[in-house]
């Protein structure tokens, strides 16, 4: 090749290479740099050379995220609501989590709070006098988690009755059509991902703890169920699912931490936590890895959050040839901000890096 041809070549090369460098890593929105899947290679890069490892024979990566309410309460204004905002989307199912999907699209399983019940009823429940929230989502709904990549749902919270148990069992059946696996309560399902099985395990501790039942006996519960999922349904993994502690309350309870060590004592290998509405700390115990509140994500429940952090947590087991998990050491703590806007919700988390990505993670302690 000529020396011309030669430099021509570089040239081009390098003219690519710079594209590949502008559009891949400094997007603004709402003067907040995005992290977009080039970043995030940089999360990523610990796990992935760790993976090389000639002995590490499965690995399987979970993803979480919290609060994922992709409905509405009936009182709320049209104007910025979640319908409303997804209508002058022209309902692309697709725009919620496409800023996020890169990662969780990564993933072998994504795990979300669902805290809304997807139905047609028009009932609410009767909550009372006291001031209240009633989350309700079109059942074609479920094409947002799907598109999303979102493989299971969490549905044992405070919202999952909102519309009765005809809500409810409506919530279950379009979950199931849409091939989402609903667990919680005694929902208590293994997929096997890989050759290795996973269990899911999920309670609602905010009813549970308020209608007198006792920390010891929650405790107790779980064990019995971690011990099941092991002995009699050959869980290789066991993640356990806690909606739990007090809304807007930034540090877990005594009692929430209590239960936390306990489900790892009794055989689980991950605690994943929501109800908060807030992010909280994560935590290393007994080298298993804890979320104690994951603060809300894809979140309907208000046009305009005060406070916007979030985080995807995402965790890499590595299984040897038996299916024996021999490495919990691969978290990630990926900051996110629950809207793409500064000044509204616009329900489309990002995210995030630089000093937003730095408080987050000061947030969670990890």
């Amino acid at each position: 090749m000529s020396r011309y041809w030669r430099l021509t070549v570089i040239c081009v090369l390098a003219g690519l290479l710079s594209a590949a460098a502008l559009f891949g890593y400094d997007k603004r929105v709402s003067g907040v740099i995005v992290s977009t899947p080039v970043v995030q290679q940089i999360y990523r890069q610990d796990t992935a050379n760790s993976l090389n490892d000639p002995a590490s024979t499965t690995p399987i990566t979970i993803s979480a995220v919290g609060d994922c309410t992709i409905g509405y309460d009936y009182h709320s204004p049209l104007s910025g609501r979640f319908d409303t905002t997804l209508k002058t989307m022209k309902n692309d199912y697709g725009y919620c989590f496409s800023k996020v999907l890169p990662i969780l699209a990564g993933d072998d399983l994504t795990i979300v709070n669902l805290e809304t019940t997807l139905t047609r009823c028009r009932k609410p429940l009767d909550k009372g006098n006291e001031r209240a929230y009633w989350f309700k989502g079109d059942p074609a709904y479920t094409e947002i988690l799907r598109k999303g990549s979102v493989e299971a749902a969490f549905f044992a919270n405070n919202h999952g009755y909102d519309y009765g148990y005809a809500g409810f069992k409506d919530t279950l059946n379009y979950l199931d059509q849409a091939g989402i696996t609903s667990f919680g309560y005694q929902r208590k399902p293994v997929i096997t991902i890989k050759g290795v099985r996973v269990a899911l395990l999920g309670y609602n501790l905010v009813d549970a703890i308020e209608k007198g039942v006792k920390v010891s006996g929650v405790e107790a519960g779980m064990a019995k169920d971690i011990k099941t999922a092991r002995e009699v349904n050959g869980a290789n993994l066991v993640i356990v699912n806690c909606h739990w502690g007090i809304e807007g309350k930034s540090k877990a309870d005594q009692w929430q931490i209590a239960v936390a060590h306990s489900a790892i004592d009794a055989g689980a290998d991950l605690v994943l936590g929501h109800h908060p509405h807030v992010v909280q700390e994560v935590e290393s115990y007994h080298g298993k890895m804890i979320a104690y509140s994951l603060g809300n994500f894809c979140f309907g429940g208000s046009r305009n959050p005060r406070d916007k952090d979030t985080f995807i947590f995402q965790q890499t087991f590595v299984f040897d040839q038996d299916n024996h998990c021999t490495d919990y050491s691969k978290a990630t703590v990926i900051p996110c901000l629950l809207s793409s806007s500064a000044n509204r919700n616009d329900y489309c988390p990002m995210p995030v890096d630089g000093d937003i990505a730095k408080r987050i993670h000061a947030r969670t302690g990890y």
